[in-house]
């Protein structure tokens, strides 16, 4: 090697990074364009700053003194030890680190992709690198945001939604800064406001966003919606579904203040709205969600004292309801698993507690409500007709029957769980079906009557009645008597012995007796009329305060429409002796069953 190539050899080694990471082009486009060097001298002494230069005898630096006061320094190479190049990991760990901005804010998809293969980058060819820890943080963040994208997902606010969700968190923000610009500018929303034409230009543009963003959400759900069902992404295409409805009903046209926000035009469009159209989309998720669950079976053999409902969807309400109902509007509705008892609480078990409290005065098992030395006995009992051992308990007001099922171990039933049991996950309009309570000889008014009449068929002699002069006359026809049945049996004996049973059973889809007809029963919630508008859609235990509670199922003096899976009776002060369980007339009958 001659003295050139030595010299040469030298100074590419003095040069040479003490560490160098192969970064990729797109992570060297972020490295400073200059390069920054620190020069260690024989005597030990070091000199950081800028390579201007550098040839086989010297190397020019160009270096700060404070202040931004830059001054050239050059340097014999034979005073030299060593030139260190810096880590390119120290030059590109603080251009990453500043990622955490864009992240912060709302990065495009793009930006996202980049951010993510850029800090990716770093952690695997960088791993001992001291920004490491926090540049992992990053792409962590990085990476959760691009999957959220990827799902469909928009960033608002800093939160993470989905899109008709975001969508209305956008109607929000334009909605507050609209109100905003009232306050402000007196008079802005009328048709002319020349005190300030800028300002009025923007508000009449936000009014018109608003607007796009309210009629755009139709077609939005109905897009959106495929996509979710076909990846089965159930729970959020119910969440969206279920915000879209609650948006439109509760903000759009639901309030008059809402109507004239919106305008004359708009609100009128929105009155003569196709309501079915979220009934619609409402079947379409539960037609693909039930392909995904196991089949209902009940055995006819199982009398198990309790029936667990499995945790799921089901549609809640009724869908041919009007606005103005309380039972409007239909609502998918998540209940967790729970437990109800098959059968309605009887006289016997109910006189067992009786019996205890009156006989240990434990009021422990009272609701804090309650009165106190509650009188437990129900109307029922003074009724010879509805007071057998297995007749359901009738005549006792919410009170007793929260006592009763906390002394049991257990509580009273949500109303949403009392509609799934009895309903499962069809819209059914019976416990049973479609089928009229005449049909399956339900413990109701028009039931009765129809199994009475079967009754007097099977009854009818098979030799000609004798109508001669003196001969004795006909027994009159046979009438059930009007009073509960055994909550054991769909029938009453008078039934059986004629060996009459109803075709189709008139029990809830899985299996759980007389929930329409028998005894009326109380659920946990207080009654709203308007509650379904807004009640969460899932696990709803009903508002937080009330007049009275609800009952539900109807009774054996019900007509057919209070035996609907979706029909609700209010004991507030409306029906004042509901509260006790009883009629106007003073008749007993609501009754109750346990659920844990």
């Amino acid at each position: 090697m001659n003295r050139t190539s030595a010299v040469i050899a030298l100074a590419m080694l003095l040069t040479a990074p003490t560490r160098s990471v192969p970064f990729s082009e797109e992570a060297r486009a972020l490295l400073p364009d200059t390069r920054e060097v620190t020069v260690v001298l024989k005597d030990g002494t070091s000199h950081t700053g800028q390579l201007t230069g550098q040839t086989a005898e010297k190397i020019s630096l160009r270096m700060e003194r404070g202040r931004g006061i830059a001054f050239q320094q050059e340097f014999n190479r034979a005073d030299v030890r060593s030139v260190d190049e810096k880590n390119p990991a120290d030059l590109l760990a603080p251009r990453l680190l500043g990622l955490k901005e864009l992240l912060d804010g709302t990065p495009t998809e793009e930006q996202l992709e980049r951010a993510v293969r850029l800090l990716k980058e770093f952690t695997e060819k960088a791993d001992d690198h001291r920004a490491t820890p926090a540049i992992r943080q990053l792409l962590s963040n990085a990476e959760f945001q691009a999957e959220q994208m990827a799902r469909g997902l928009q960033k608002i606010g800093g939160a993470w939604l989905p899109p008709v969700q975001a969508s209305i968190q956008r109607f929000d923000q334009a909605e507050d800064r609209i109100r905003e610009m009232e306050e402000r500018f007196r008079g802005i929303n009328a048709p002319s406001f020349p005190a300030n034409p800028q300002a009025k230009a923007f508000y009449d543009n936000l009014v018109v966003a608003r607007r796009d963003i309210a009629r755009a959400l139709p077609q939005m759900i109905a897009e959106r919606l495929p996509v979710l069902l076909d990846e089965k992404r159930f729970d959020e295409a119910v969440d969206e579904l279920n915000a879209f409805q609650t948006f439109f009903l509760t903000r759009v046209i639901g309030t008059e203040a809402a109507a004239r926000r919106l305008g004359p035009a708009d609100a009128a469009l929105f009155e003569q709205m196709d309501i079915q159209y979220f009934f619609r989309m409402q079947q379409r998720i539960m037609d693909a969600y039930r392909l995904t669950v196991p089949a209902i079976t009940v055995s006819p053999e199982d009398t198990s004292e309790t029936v667990t409902i499995p945790a799921g969807f089901f549609l809640r309400g009724h869908a041919q309801a009007a606005p103005g109902s309380d039972v409007f509007p239909a609502l998918i509705t998540f209940v967790d698993e729970f437990q109800i008892d098959r059968y309605e609480v009887s006289n016997a078990e109910y006189r067992k507690f009786v019996e205890y409290a009156e006989t240990t005065g434990d009021s422990s098992m009272d609701h804090p409500d309650a009165p106190p030395l509650k009188n437990r006995r129900p109307a029922g009992w003074d009724h010879p007709e509805l007071s057998g051992d297995d007749q359901p308990v009738v005549g006792v007001d919410w009170f007793d029957a929260y006592a009763y099922a906390k002394w049991k171990g257990k509580r009273l039933p949500t109303e949403a769980e009392w509609e799934k049991a009895a309903r499962g996950l069809e819209t059914l309009v019976y416990p049973w079906g479609e089928a009229k309570p005449a049909d399956v000889f339900a413990n109701n008014v028009s039931g009765r009557s129809s199994l009475s009449a079967r009754i007097n068929q099977a009854r009818q002699p098979s030799a000609p009645v004798d109508t001669r002069r003196g001969a004795p006359p006909p027994p009159p026809p046979f009438q059930l008597p009007k009073a509960t049945w055994s909550v054991f049996s769909l029938v009453p004996e008078d039934a059986v012995l004629n060996m009459i049973a109803p075709d189709l059973p008139a029990i809830s889809p899985y299996g759980v007796y007389h929930m329409a007809g028998n005894a009326a029963e109380w659920v946990h919630d207080y009654y709203q009329a308007n509650y379904y508008t807004t009640a969460p859609a899932r696990n709803p235990t009903g508002p937080e305060a009330g007049e009275g509670r609800v009952i539900r199922g109807g009774s054996f003096i019900s007509p057919d429409g209070e035996l609907t899976t979706f029909s609700r009776m209010a004991a507030d002060n409306r029906n004042p002796t509901f509260r006790q369980g009883i009629t106007r007339d003073r008749t007993p009958f609501v009754g109750f069953r346990c659920a844990q």
